[in-house]
């Protein structure tokens, strides 16, 4: 009995003929030449049931099935859009990016190797698709012209009449009523390598046991009777007696002398298979050179391109006057597959490095070169000096400050509302940063290991040693001259911050999104720029806690730096904190871009649908979520859109499935994580995080000092 699920697959007229439909499996048999001439003559004059069984019998050939298998992932596996004027359709995107899509294309590709697929679609609750078996969809009149052939959908095997699915809009066809498919080129040579393959084995059983031999005097009665009795007390061993003046040979057929006929024969029956299906054996049985080997490669994408170029037609041909029909923005636009860029190898990315910026994340990526870590020695060629330019020049020196200043005592906590403030005002401070970012989860998540997110994982800026060293002596240095004035943010500690999580939401959000959002993502960009600002003043507070000693006097510049570097301030907020942050940046803007997507479909899916997390340590609290459907207005989306915790991989969709009721009584996330990226541009709720956590006063100044520097020329914007 076919699920309410599963109902939403079918027109209402094919409904009642899928109640009745019985699908019998094919019989295990064993097939030779004659049930496959059988086969053929029936299909040709429209029955192909026995054609296709026979087919379900042979696909338990490894070699055949593979073939197939690497033939139809071609397809699945190749990118492909749909573009109107050359732009890609958000609706559309969500469209393709779903299993349903994925089998759809599957099955028209199926259609090259067994000649035809009947398909339907269907868009209500939601979008499914189903094919029906193929033994099932019945031609007849196969000698008339096309107009006069009368097409249907049988219920059982043999039925003479059935639905006629010609006129129902959910259907279309793909093949040709003739063409058999590829697998019609293969199937004789699967027969001959099974009946091989038998004989091989008799022979094996026959011959490739050992027997015992005994030989004796022709003129001995006696002694054969004799030999007889002792073989036969070995054992269950073959033997065999002659007399000694007899010659026994075995004659091998073919006049091979061993078994490497049958070898032969099934090696040469594995390359026709191939050349049927793939047009090639090299991408599955090895090849003898090199040359070879790049000749049939080249075979295989010629094959691989054509059956893309069927695919891409048959969508547009049916597939999109369907999705026309039904409300879809596809009116004047095209599914396509991109070509497929070159590969770059390591030449092509030296040169290139002189005309584009290539990030080396991703060189690391592609080819699993670990980041140095900080004062690392380098595989690098060695610096050559050129002529007319000199020598590499050094590295300027670390910048000292000033030791010889011996400011007066200052109260700092008096001077520039230190963390004091921000523990009275939000009770998290009180367990400590450390405690806040305690259950963020970066590993064993798909993110991190999926290597399509690999160009976005976050990479420890190079020289960071350096620049935090060189942060602190600013700060000693300002507070020397003049304390009362102390900038609320060190410029060197924010451009690393800012630039960081920059990157990670640039990365994020899509080409053809930011065109047409672009106020949106500015206004995400600015959100994220303050929560920078923000976190290095937190930073800064506790390395310039580290001024005075314990009597209120001024520390050396040594024994300060001594102090803040004993301290996981430096680990803490550039590494291991700014890494959390820099993934929930990421997901924060992915699901913002997701959400604005979905706003603008709402008048065909109004819903949304919470998801369960993709990553492998879910939490039980976000599992009380999944299945949550409400619609894209409720209230409830505003708190609980993901991320809602560090690390979160839960997810929403759209659909237009009846909503379901808001939970009760589950735990509530954390304030800083109720938030909806793609209503407040953040990537968490950032006046509840505690770096946010100031006087009116202070955040007023802040906020100031955060317009000052984007102004800037060489800000935190540079690359």
């Amino acid at each position: 009995m076919k699920t309410e699920k599963e109902k939403g697959v079918l027109s209402k007229p094919a409904e009642d003929l899928y109640k009745m439909l019985t699908v019998r499996p094919a019989r295990v048999e064993s097939a030779d030449i004659a049930t496959w001439v059988s086969a053929i003559n029936s299909a040709r004059n429209g029955d192909r049931t026995k054609y296709y069984n026979l087919c379900e019998n042979l696909l338990s050939d490894g070699v055949l099935a593979d073939a197939i298998d690497k033939l139809v992932e071609n397809v699945t596996g190749a990118e492909i859009v749909f573009q109107v004027d050359g732009q890609n359709v958000d609706l559309m995107d969500t469209l393709i990016d779903t299993p349903e899509f994925e089998e759809l294309i599957k099955e028209i590709a199926l259609a090259k190797v067994y000649g035809r697929s009947v398909i339907e679609c269907s868009f209500t609750p939601s979008f499914e698709v189903f094919s029906w078996p193929r033994k099932h969809c019945i031609v007849q009149y196969m000698d008339k012209p096309m107009a006069q052939r009368i097409r249907f959908i049988a219920a059982k095997e043999k039925d003479m009449s059935g639905y006629d699915y010609t006129e129902d809009e959910f259907f279309f066809e793909v093949g040709k009523d003739d063409d058999l498919g590829l697998i019609f080129r293969a199937a004789q040579y699967v027969i001959y390598k099974r009946g091989n393959f038998g004989d091989w084995a008799q022979y094996a059983e026959i011959f490739g046991a050992p027997f015992v031999l005994g030989k004796y005097n022709s003129t001995d009665t006696n002694a054969r009777d004799q030999l007889f009795e002792s073989l036969a007390n070995i054992g269950g061993k073959p033997v065999a007696a002659v007399p000694k003046e007899t010659d026994i040979d075995v004659v091998w057929g073919g006049g091979t002398g061993s078994s490497d006929l049958y070898k032969t024969l099934k090696d040469a029956c594995n390359e026709e298979i191939l050349i049927a299906i793939q047009g090639e054996t090299m991408t599955t049985v090895s090849g003898s050179s090199l040359s070879q080997s790049e000749v049939h490669q080249d075979t295989n994408v010629k094959k691989a391109q054509a059956l893309k170029r069927f695919v891409q037609r048959m969508l547009n041909k049916h597939f999109v006057p369907m999705l026309e029909r039904r409300g879809y923005p596809v009116a004047g636009g095209k599914f396509v597959f991109p070509k497929d860029s070159e590969p770059v190898t390591v030449a092509d990315i030296v040169a290139l490095s002189d005309l584009v910026d290539i990030p080396a994340d991703y060189i690391h990526n592609k080819y699993g070169i670990p980041m140095a870590a900080d004062g690392e020695k380098l595989a690098k060629k060695a610096a050559i000096a050129m002529p007319g330019f000199g020598l590499p020049v050094e590295p300027e020196p670390e910048p000292v400050p000033d030791k010889t200043t011996k400011p007066k005592a200052v109260n700092l906590a008096d001077a520039h509302d230190h963390e004091d403030e921000a523990r009275s005002l939000f009770p998290a401070f009180l367990k400590g940063l450390s405690d806040f970012f305690a259950n963020a989860r970066t590993k064993g998540s798909r993110a991190i290991l999926n290597l399509a997110d690999a160009s976005t994982s976050f990479t420890v800026g190079t020289g960071i040693d350096k620049l935090f060293s060189d942060a602190i002596a600013d700060i000693y240095k300002q507070y020397g001259e003049s304390p009362d004035d102390m900038p609320l943010i060190n410029e060197r500690l924010f451009k690393y911050a800012d630039k960081q999580l920059q990157r990670g939401v640039d990365r994020a959000f899509s080409t053809q999104f930011g065109k047409s959002n672009p106020e949106f993502i500015a206004q995400f960009k600015e959100n994220t720029r303050i929560f920078a600002a923000f976190k290095t003043h937190a930073q800064q507070n506790e390395i310039a806690a580290k001024l005075i000693d314990e009597e209120g006097n001024l520390r050396s510049f040594d024994k300060f730096k001594d102090d803040v570097l004993g301290t996981t301030i430096k680990e803490s907020y550039n590494k291991n904190w700014l890494k959390t942050e820099y993934n929930m940046a990421v997901r924060g803007a992915r699901m913002a871009e997701k959400f604005k997507k979905y706003e603008k479909t709402k008048h065909l899916y109004p819903n949304l649908e919470f998801l369960e997390s993709t990553s492998t340590d879910k939490r039980p609290e976000h599992l009380e979520y999944v299945g949550t459907i409400l619609p894209i207005e409720h209230p409830w989306w505003d708190t609980h859109t993901p991320p809602i915790d560090w690390g979160c991989e839960c997810s929403i969709r759209n659909t237009d499935a009846p909503v379901t009721t808001a939970p009760e009584g589950s735990e509530e996330p954390e304030p800083v994580f109720a938030n909806n990226p793609g209503k407040t541009a953040q990537f968490i709720n950032m006046q509840e995080h505690p770096y946010m956590q100031v006087s009116k006063e202070k955040f007023n100044a802040i906020m100031k000092v955060v317009s000052e520097l984007a102004k800037k020329k060489g800000g935190s914007n540079d690359k």
